[in-house]
């Protein structure tokens, strides 16, 4: 009977990891950087912790930028916190466990529009195919 039991297991854990699991991201700040035409966000101390009880690889992250204007993009430059060090992808987040701090650049293909108003945006780690993207919000001021 335990021949049985031993493939249920795995495959309900594999369900879990993928339903329950995956990259969560954690963001401790954001400003807003670059000028109107070209805006980038500052995101400082930003960290990925692997929810699930397998090994996982950070390849990069997903960032949407909803107000003042919509936006996408995967263009994000990571660097070791505090230091003008960039990271090369991918890194590995073992099971149960998390990344070091990184500072993240995230540069948007958009105009925003005059005048002075708050941003809101949200970023994602991208891992492995299947996983759920997990997101964290950003929001803060810009001129």
């Amino acid at each position: 009977m335990s021949w049985i039991l031993g493939p249920v297991r795995t495959a309900a854990a594999q369900l879990r990891n993928r339903l329950l699991g995956g990259l969560v991201t954690h963001v401790d700040a954001c400003d807003q950087q670059g000028e109107r035409t070209e805006p980038a966000l500052l995101v400082k101390r930003l960290w990925v912790e692997n929810a699930t009880g397998e090994n996982a690889h950070l390849r990069g992250f997903r960032a949407e930028l909803s107000v003042p204007v919509h936006a996408s993009t995967e263009n994000v430059e990571l660097r070791i916190h505090g230091k003008p060090v960039v990271v090369h992808l991918p890194v590995n987040i073992p099971a149960w466990g998390s990344s070091e701090c990184f500072d993240a650049v995230v540069q948007f293909q958009t105009t925003y529009p005059p005048g002075a108003g708050r941003f809101q945006a949200r970023i994602a780690a991208l891992g492995r195919g299947g996983f759920r993207l997990r997101w964290a919000r950003l929001s803060g001021p810009y001129d």
